[in-house]
């Protein structure tokens, strides 16, 4: 249905398209085409804005084809109402050139307004028009870019980790959630087992780094590493890193044999 939906956005913005370069051409036979012109700007900017979701919920990885969308609607607004300014005439100095038209129509999309240029008679409520859909466009079109900056900035890690569906159960003894006893946690255990660590220097007994979530007050699970005593209990301080758990047990434990 997405796909019928947006390939229908697609058909009507071609037609609109089409539509809004004849009515360009129709205000030199009067200004009420203009207007109208107006209006179907408008709709296929409506059509940019409610093509947006669609498109990114679709890939995540089509911001170009969003913002070169919304970049050229911009440009054929300009180009568009430049031809309509230019063959209704109504401007004070008059435009010797298209591409005065072009530049009047550019400043008035983008509300810089330099008042080289000054509109007469009813094109007046038209250039209006004219600067209030281009607002809206450009704050469209900034949309975009902060979507693209805010996806591009956020860690990937994070994102993908988010994206985990988590078993947990509660580790009583422990007094906190370690990962359930599946075959993937059964994996990364024996992967920790291979790191080295200390015998106990209090019992002995050989360590093992186990794995923890801190899920309190999180939306995500973080997950946090414990080296551990298998005969005491004995545990070293929690680290967000295997390595770094391991690291710590064994520094603790070269001080509990110095002691002893």
């Amino acid at each position: 249905m997405r796909v019928v939906t947006m390939a229908l956005i697609d058909v009507t913005n071609y037609f609109l398209s089409a539509v809004a370069v004849a009515l360009a051409f129709a205000t030199r036979v009067h200004l009420a085409f203009g207007y109208l012109h107006a209006l179907v700007i408008f709709a296929l900017l409506y059509l940019a804005v409610v093509r947006v979701p669609l498109v990114l919920n679709w890939s995540s990885n089509l911001y170009g084809s969003v913002f070169l969308r919304v970049f050229l609607l911009h440009v054929f607004a300009i180009l568009t109402y430049g031809v309509a300014y230019y063959y209704y005439g109504d401007f004070t100095p008059s435009f010797d050139e298209f591409t005065d038209a072009v530049y009047f129509s550019a400043i008035t999309w983008t509300t810089l307004g330099y008042g080289d240029f000054s509109p007469g008679g009813g094109v007046r409520l038209l250039t209006s028009l004219q600067a209030l859909t281009g607002l809206t466009a450009l704050a469209v079109l900034a949309s975009v870019v902060w979507l693209y900056c805010e996806r591009r900035l956020r860690s990937p890690g994070r994102d993908e980790q988010a994206e985990e569906s988590y078993e947990v159960e509660l580790d009583s003894a422990f007094g906190l959630f370690r990962p359930a006893d599946t075959e993937a946690a059964r994996v990364e255990q024996r992967n920790r087992d291979r790191i080295r660590c200390a015998r106990c220097g209090v019992c002995g007994a050989e360590a093992r780094i186990e794995k923890y979530f801190d899920i309190i007050g999180r939306t995500t699970p973080l997950p946090r590493f414990v080296t551990r005593c298998v005969g005491c209990g004995a545990f070293s301080k929690p680290s967000m890193n295997a390595y770094v758990a391991a690291w710590r047990w064994n520094r603790m434990n070269r001080g509990e044999r110095a002691a002893s």
